[in-house]
């Protein structure tokens, strides 16, 4: 098993501001794996998290997609169906924020600016993939 990150930390929010969002796109995937589990993480100014996967055809297939985040659910999420991924394919995350003083997790009262940082009262992007890769699967050998 291994852990993929997608992360940004390109994080930047003025107080006052209720719908910032913020981007991260992993890497290509340089070989077939398959996703067995993922698990988001954002702290206080969070508001929605959504990952997907695109495929190298062009399709996508969403990860997660949480609409009213709570930073109580920084769980790992196991998927129904572990989700084979060809090699080539990328994670796309998206992720808003609400640094208003509407937000009552905002732990910043009046709001300040807000950039990325392990501190709670800073944000993050983060979101991780447990995988297995295709080519630490272990092959039967054949038989006589």
């Amino acid at each position: 098993m291994s852990v993929n990150v997608v992360a940004s930390g390109d994080i930047y929010v003025q107080p006052g501001e209720k719908n910032a969002r913020v981007y991260a796109i992993g890497p290509r995937m340089k070989s077939a794996t398959t996703i067995y589990a993922v698990w988001p993480h954002m702290h206080y100014l969070g508001r929605t998290m959504k990952a997907w996967v695109k495929f190298p055809a062009g399709h996508s297939v969403p990860l997660i997609a949480i609409d009213d985040w709570d930073p109580e659910w920084q769980l790992l999420y196991y998927l129904k169906t572990p989700l084979r991924v060809p090699a080539g394919s990328k994670i796309y995350v998206t992720g808003t924020y609400d640094n208003s003083e509407d937000n009552p997790l905002n732990p910043n009262s009046p709001p300040r600016v807000v950039e990325g940082g392990e501190s709670s009262r800073d944000e993050m992007l983060f979101f991780e993939l447990f995988q297995v890769d295709d080519k630490t699967v272990e092959k039967k050998p054949k038989s006589p």
